[in-house]
């Protein structure tokens, strides 16, 4: 479980801070020279923050049990 917690902690700081470097790596076949939405862009740091959280916790829940 401590493996999945760094796994979440390292994408959701990928996402925070280099939202466009997903984008790219999702979508280098579809689109070419295209780029994310801001809408993207914000959602992508929300999903951050929010797989930090869960990142966080997963290890305090594994201790309580």
């Amino acid at each position: 479980m401590i493996l999945l917690a760094i796994i979440l902690a390292a994408y959701g700081i990928l996402l925070i801070g280099w939202p466009r470097i997903t984008w790219k790596i999702d979508h280098f076949w579809d689109v070419k020279g295209g780029e994310p939405t801001q809408l993207y862009l914000t959602l992508a740091r929300v999903g951050g923050v929010i797989l930090i959280i869960a990142a966080i916790a997963i290890p305090l829940l594994e201790m309580r049990s």
